[in-house]
């Protein structure tokens, strides 16, 4: 795996496996591997139980999930006193074996650009997870030992491997669920526990809360954006506008192009409004974007679809999640219920709450047709039930698992502390500074609730609304010889090297830069760093403020970019935009020009 800049295995980080059998129960089972990582502590002198961390799904990576996320700055106090351990989970990635079904990937490509009836689909995906199924067991899995209640037992192993007795928990979405399994089982390993985005052991009823809580954060944004005046003023009727645009969706799907990240590969994508009815879910997950979904309704509502294309273009080619193990998990723990199970959708929006039900049964209860693995019994719902200090936290606009949840899984735990999140999403790690600190308050002393005070300082969800006009300010570099102007209250990531941040979507970025040598050299390096052909011909050269510019304007990845090269004989200078597409012409009039005109040496 990539370990984060600077970063040295055997230091800072240690790597291994640790062996177990795939089925405890039976004395004759084959030995799997689970890939595991110890980030080491700042500390000289660490406490003796570490912070285990849980990925979700179930099949995501526990090491891609969190290696990078934990270097990141402002992480560093999970690991000031204590050494973070990550095991990958039997099935996932670096395990061995690695459940991903190869054949479900290449049919979810395949039906991309297709609109057939559920009939049709239906088959070609359970032939896909029959193929997989029967390559995993011709190599000796038994799919059935992929489980929670296995999944558990080899977290305590690995500790055991590791040496320690007690043990802290993190466990986010699916990691929260197998957190309580330990719990459960092995409450006397467990010193402290932090659930987030919860999702209890015992679900009632069933699954059909997937579509309750989708609808019910589809309904919060709505009401929170007619209640905020400039929000209602400048995306009125967002909830009639957003059901009109499924409608006309479905009656004419439109055709976007997925980019594979990882390949550079591009897809088309048929989207129907029942596909835009689904991943809406996949839009409200992510708390960095709900600033933007009332202007990407409107965007979409205008054909404009770059906000959707960009999220599922990250959903869709995701390497590591292991749906093999996905299916052993769901089949063996969750998927005790039928359709009609789900048939109580009173109160929801229709369109809702029937593409919801659909996406549960596709993904919940199709593959558990062939994947031929049995149910564990009404024993893997039992809910925890002790004392040992648990920390649950739930974001506002969840749409998987609701704020409601937290409170089901703590029913039976005697010192348990909830909090609900305003403004976010799926998931509080990493994108709160208020729960960060919660965590580390709670890991620090988990006899006591930690200090909340931060929560009534949240705004809540502030919503991006079209920009206003772009305030310029000089700006003058006296070691690089240069003076201009550059946009006021953007953040600066180096002088004159800026990011505006409206939120963590926003792709706006500004440079002024000036350097020895000739403007062809520069637009070479420019070049090679931006992936363009180095003969590209600049779209126009003109004289405007105190020097002669070549302009270029060109695409990465559909985001605008324009670039301004000259030079005095002396040194080269250049200023460099990226806008979002729908604020391209604007930046360009109200920064770019007059950033050109006003650049001259000193």
């Amino acid at each position: 795996m990539d370990l984060p800049p600077g970063a040295v295995e055997g230091e800072h980080i240690t790597c291994g496996y640790v062996t177990v059998p795939e089925v405890r129960a039976r004395p004759d089972s084959r030995t799997i591997r689970l890939a595991a990582a110890v980030i080491h502590s700042a500390s000289t002198e660490p406490k003796p139980d570490p912070l285990v961390m849980l990925a979700g799904g179930p099949g995501q990576s526990a090491l891609t999930s969190f290696v990078q996320l934990l270097a990141a700055p402002g992480m560093e106090g999970f690991r000031a006193e204590r050494e973070i351990v990550l095991v990958e989970q039997r099935g996932t990635r670096y395990s061995t074996p690695f459940l991903q079904c190869e054949e479900m990937s290449e049919v979810k490509l395949d039906l991309l650009d297709r609109n057939l009836d559920d009939e049709e689909e239906e088959a070609l995906k359970l032939d896909a997870w029959t193929a997989c199924r029967e390559r995993f067991v011709e190599s000796g899995v038994d799919l059935a030992a992929y489980n929670s209640v296995e999944n558990a037992a080899d977290i305590i192993a690995v500790a055991d491997a590791l040496g320690y007795d007690r043990i802290n928990l993190y466990g986010g979405s699916y990691g929260s669920l197998l957190g309580q399994h330990i719990m459960r089982d092995y409450p006397e390993r467990v010193r402290s526990a932090i659930l987030d985005a919860v999702s209890p052991l015992r679900h009632e009823p069933n699954m059909l809360y997937k579509a309750h809580a989708t609808d019910r954060a589809l309904r919060l944004l709505f009401t929170r954006c007619q209640d905020d005046p400039a929000c209602n003023e400048t995306y009125p009727d967002l909830e009639q506008v957003y059901f009109d645009l499924v409608d006309r969706l479905n009656a004419d799907p439109a055709t976007l192009q997925l980019q594979n990240p990882n390949t550079g590969e591009v897809f088309d994508l048929l989207l129907t409004g029942d596909r835009l009815l689904a991943q809406t879910r996949d839009l409200l997950y992510v708390t960095a974007i709900l600033p933007d979904l009332p202007g990407a309704i409107y965007d979409m509502a205008a054909g404009d679809f770059f906000l959707l294309e960009l999220i599922q273009s990250q959903f869709m080619f995701q390497l590591n999640l292991a749906d093999g193990m996905y299916n052993s998990v769901i089949c063996t723990e969750l998927a005790d219920f039928t359709g009609e199970d789900m048939a109580d959708s009173g109160g929801l929006y229709p369109e809702m709450a029937q593409v919801v039900e659909d996406l549960i049964d596709e993904v919940m209860l199709q593959p558990c047709q062939v994947w031929g693995v049995e149910h564990l019994g009404d024993q893997v719902a039992e809910p925890v039930d002790g004392d040992m200090p648990t920390l649950l936290l739930s974001g506002e606009f969840d749409p998987t698992v609701p704020p409601h949840l937290s409170e089901v899984a703590a029913e039976k735990l005697a010192n348990a502390y909830l909090y609900t999140f305003p403004g976010m999403g799926h998931s509080l790690l990493g994108s709160s500074p208020c729960a960060k600190a919660m965590m580390l308050a709670f890991l620090d002393d988990p006899a006591q609730a930690p200090d909340d005070s931060c929560l009534a300082e949240m705004p809540g969800l502030v919503f991006r609304l079209p920009m206003a006009g772009v305030v310029l300010e000089p700006f003058a570099d006296e070691e690089r010889g240069f003076s201009g102007l550059v946009p006021a209250s953007w953040q600066e990531r180096a002088p004159a090297n800026l990011v505006r941040g409206s939120s963590a979507t926003d792709q706006a970025y500004f440079v002024l830069e000036a350097q020895p040598g000739t403007a062809a050299e520069l637009f070479g390096d420019l070049a090679g760093q931006l992936g363009l052909d180095p003969e590209l011909e600049p779209t126009s050269t003109a004289e405007i403020g105190s020097l002669t510019w070549d302009l270029y304007a060109f695409e990465v990845q559909g985001v605008p970019i324009d670039l301004a090269l000259a030079e005095d004989g002396e040194k080269a200078y250049f200023v460099f935009l990226i806008s979002p597409p729908d604020e391209h012409e604007a930046l360009y009039e109200q920064l770019f020009l007059p950033a050109v005109e006003a650049m001259a040496p000193l």
